[in-house]
């Protein structure tokens, strides 16, 4: 079976960390994407291929900041 690829996002102190994990199948993946604090979770097969996409930072303000 091959391995996925999951690489975590976030934002720090105006720095962006990215930190790379590797599971054996994607049903591990998936829950430690869905369980995470990380702004975003993006899950990878070994092609490379994107399956899976987690976002949990919350929506930008609906406000704008230009005049």
């Amino acid at each position: 079976m091959s391995k996925h690829h999951v690489t975590t996002h976030h934002w720090s102190d105006g720095q962006l960390e990215t930190v790379f994990f590797e599971f054996e199948n994607f049903e591990e993946a998936v829950a430690f994407a869905e369980n995470s604090d990380r702004d975003c979770v993006k899950i990878y097969d070994a092609d490379g291929q994107l399956l899976h996409s987690v976002f949990n930072s919350p929506e930008p303000a609906a406000t704008g900041t230009y005049a």
